[in-house]
């Protein structure tokens, strides 16, 4: 590692430490709970989204207000069930993608056997069909003629 790249993370890590020191991100995650569940007025959740289509969203500030504005009843079991939920999603993500992965690479293998089965028996259904056309005085192509004087 050179120093530029040593002074870099040194830098990125000061970074992050300023950033949890500044906000709590467990506030984020629950004022954002409360969004999503619409445990908050309408007005403040739609402020706050116009805030981050505009490109201006500022997760601290938000975090603020949410938690600041009055919630309503059982706002806090809503947010228990969600955070459980939430844990259970983040706790198995790992092992979904690895399925998910393992699904497509078998789906993709079966989509390819069948494509090649149904290519080999249509194949196999022309040059039947051809084959007899020829019999009855049908002309087709030096190929198919030469295909026949193997059978003679």
């Amino acid at each position: 590692m050179t120093r530029q790249e040593s002074k870099e993370a040194r830098g990125s890590e000061a970074t992050l430490r300023e950033v949890s020191i500044r906000s709590d991100p467990w506030q984020r995650v629950r004022a954002g709970i409360l969004v999503e569940q619409g445990l908050v007025s309408a007005d403040e959740a739609q402020h706050w989204q116009e805030t981050v289509r505009r490109g201006e969203f500022d997760p601290d500030a938000c975090a603020r207000e949410v938690l600041g504005s009055p919630v309503s009843t059982g706002a806090e079991e809503r947010v228990e069930r969600r955070t459980a939920s939430l844990m259970r999603d983040l706790v198995m993500a790992p092992t979904l993608h690895g399925r998910a992965t393992r699904r497509r690479t078998k789906t993709a293998a079966a989509m390819l056997l069948s494509q090649g089965y149904l290519l080999l028996v249509w194949g196999g259904i022309f040059l039947i069909a051809a084959l007899v056309l020829r019999l009855r005085g049908v002309e087709f192509d030096a190929f198919l003629d030469g295909m026949l004087g193997a059978f003679d």
